[in-house]
C-alpha cells in the first residue's frame, strides 16, 4: 500500500464543449487537492468558437489549455495534452463525462491494487441514472488481447495509463477510432480491470456519440477507422479470433452504408455469414430499410453491429 496515490494527469479534448465542459472540471476540481496531487490538461480541438470555449474554462485558473488550429480528432488532441502531461497516471475524460464525488480516494483504491506490470487500466463506468456501461460488471482482472478481440469485457471505461508508457507510446491517431490504439497497447500486456467508479458516462446526450454514432460524419470516421483495423490487424484476429472477422465486415458495411460509401455492398457481402445468420440478416435490413436514424441506432446497437456504448 501506498501512502498516497500517484500524481494524475487528467487529459480531456474539446471540440464545439463549452456547453458541458463546465460541469466536467467542476466535477474534477470539487475535489480539493495538494498541487501535485492531479494536473488538468484541455486541449481546444479546433472549435468553431474558441472564445466560448475560453470563457467556460475562465473560473478554472489551473487547467491548462491547449490549442489546434483545426479539428483533428480526439486521438490527436490527447496526444498533445499527454505529451506534455507531469503524472505518474494519466486519466482519459471527455468533455462532456463527469467523475464522481470522492473520486480522488476511488483513484487511491484502484491504484492501489493495480499490478506493477499493467501499463493500462479499464475503470468501469456508468450513466446518469446509474445503469452500468460494461459488460460483465463486477469482474476484476486482467483483459488479454483476445479477450479484447472477442468483446468479453466490451463497454464504456475510463482508461487509464501509466504516464511513462503512454507518453512514449501515444494513441494512433485516427480521429475519434481508438481500437486501433488497443489493438497495438495490448500487444504489451494484458489490461487490468476494475469494476470502482470514477466516471459518469452520458449516452443519452443528444451529442454523445453513441446516439450520433449513424451519422453521416460519424459514420465516415468509423468505417475508415475500422477499415484501417482490418488492414492491419486481420492477421492478429485471424490468429485469436477468426470467427469475430464476419462481425467486423457486417459493421464495416453499416458504417459505410450511412456514410454513403460505394462500397457499402461489397462489405456485406464479405461479412455476411450463414454461421452469423441473426447479425446477417439484421445487418440487411439495416442497410435497407428507411427507418428514422434513432431507430437505426437503436436497432444496430440490439444486434450488435455497433456499440452499446462508446
Amino acid at each position: 500500500m501506498s501512502d498516497g496515490p500517484p500524481m494524475l494527469s487528467i487529459v480531456i479534448a474539446a471540440y464545439n464543449a463549452q456547453s458541458t465542459i463546465g460541469d466536467t472540471l467542476r466535477s474534477i476540481f470539487a475535489e480539493a487537492g495538494d498541487d501535485d496531487t492531479f494536473e488538468v490538461i484541455v486541449v481546444d480541438d479546433g472549435s468553431a468558437d474558441p472564445a466560448a470555449l475560453r470563457a467556460a474554462l475562465a473560473g478554472f485558473p489551473a487547467v491548462k489549455l491547449l490549442t489546434h488550429a483545426t479539428n483533428r480528432g480526439a486521438c490527436a488532441a490527447r496526444n498533445s495534452a499527454i505529451a506534455v502531461s507531469r503524472g505518474a497516471v494519466v486519466a482519459i475524460l471527455d468533455s462532456d463525462d463527469v467523475f464522481v464525488p470522492g473520486w480522488r480516494a476511488i483513484f487511491k483504491r484502484i491504484w492501489d491494487r493495480v499490478p506493477a506490470s499493467a501499463h493500462v487500466c479499464f475503470s468501469a463506468c456508468r450513466t446518469p441514472d446509474g445503469r452500468y456501461t460494461v459488460r460483465n460488471y463486477g469482474y476484476e482482472g486482467w483483459v488479454t488481447l483476445a479477450d479484447f478481440m472477442r468483446g468479453r469485457y466490451a463497454g464504456e471505461y475510463l482508461t487509464m495509463f501509466r504516464g511513462d508508457y503512454v507518453r512514449a507510446k501515444p494513441f494512433i491517431e485516427s480521429m475519434s477510432y481508438e481500437n486501433l490504439s488497443h489493438l497495438t497497447w495490448l500487444q504489451d500486456g494484458p489490461y487490468y480491470v476494475v469494476p470502482d467508479i470514477m466516471r459518469i458516462y452520458d449516452d443519452r446526450r443528444a451529442g454523445s456519440l453513441t446516439n450520433t454514432i449513424l451519422q453521416r460524419n460519424r459514420a465516415q470516421a468509423m468505417m475508415q477507422g475500422l477499415e484501417q483495423e482490418l488492414a492491419r490487424f486481420s492477421g492478429l484476429y485471424e490468429q485469436h479470433a477468426p470467427d469475430m472477422l464476419a462481425g467486423k465486415y457486417l459493421r464495416l458495411a453499416v458504417y459505410a452504408r450511412h456514410a454513403g460509401d460505394p462500397r457499402a455492398w461489397r462489405f456485406f457481402r464479405r461479412g455476411a455469414s450463414l454461421d452469423a445468420p441473426v447479425e446477417t440478416l439484421g445487418g440487411l435490413i439495416i442497410m435497407v430499410a428507411p427507418f428514422t436514424s434513432g431507430l437505426l441506432v437503436r436497432g444496430s446497437k440490439l444486434i450488435g453491429l455497433v456499440k452499446r456504448h462508446g
